[in-house]
C-alpha cells in the first residue's frame, strides 16, 4: 500500500517551505527588575512554542537591554561580546533567524528596563532546533 501523501515533506529545521510561508504570529513582553540585577543581570529567558522564522524585540524603557542567544552564566557571552544592545525607548533589532529561545537582560542596574517582542513562528516543535552554541554564541 502506498501513502498518498508520500511527495509531502514533514516541517523540520532544514525544511526551506517551513520558512518561506508567513509565520504564524506571537506577541510578548516583560519588565526587568533593577531590584534582580545581582542574579544574572536580571536575564529573562524567552521559549518560543515553535521554531521562528524572524523576531523584533522593541525596548520600552530608558534602560539599554541586552539581547543574547545563550544565559550569561552558560559560556563567555558578555565577556566575548556575544549579544545586541538596544539602548533607547522604542529602539528595535530584528532577527531573521530560526531559535528557539534566547535571553534579554539588563546592561546597567540603574534602572528597570521593559522590552516587546513580535515574532513569526513556523510550524516546526521547538525540541526539533537545535542548540546555539559555539563561536559568536558562547566563545
Amino acid at each position: 500500500m502506498t501513502n498518498s501523501n508520500a511527495w509531502q515533506g514533514q516541517p523540520g529545521v532544514w525544511n526551506t517551505n517551513s520558512y518561506l510561508s508567513s509565520g504564524i504570529p506571537y506577541l510578548t513582553g516583560s519588565t526587568l527588575l533593577s531590584s534582580s540585577f545581582s542574579i544574572n543581570n536580571g536575564e529573562i529567558k524567552v521559549v518560543f512554542p515553535f521554531v521562528t522564522r524572524a523576531f523584533t524585540v522593541i525596548n520600552r524603557s530608558a534602560a539599554d537591554i541586552r539581547l543574547h542567544f545563550n544565559s550569561l552564566v552558560s559560556g563567555n557571552v558578555i565577556g566575548g561580546r556575544h549579544y545586541a544592545t538596544l539602548v533607547d525607548d522604542k529602539d528595535s533589532i530584528t532577527f531573521n533567524m530560526k531559535c528557539r529561545e534566547f535571553y534579554v537582560s539588563l546592561a546597567t542596574s540603574s534602572a528597570d528596563g521593559s522590552f516587546e517582542l513580535v515574532a513569526e513562528l513556523t510550524n516546526i516543535p521547538s525540541k526539533d532546533m537545535f542548540p546555539l552554541t559555539g563561536s559568536g554564541l558562547t566563545v
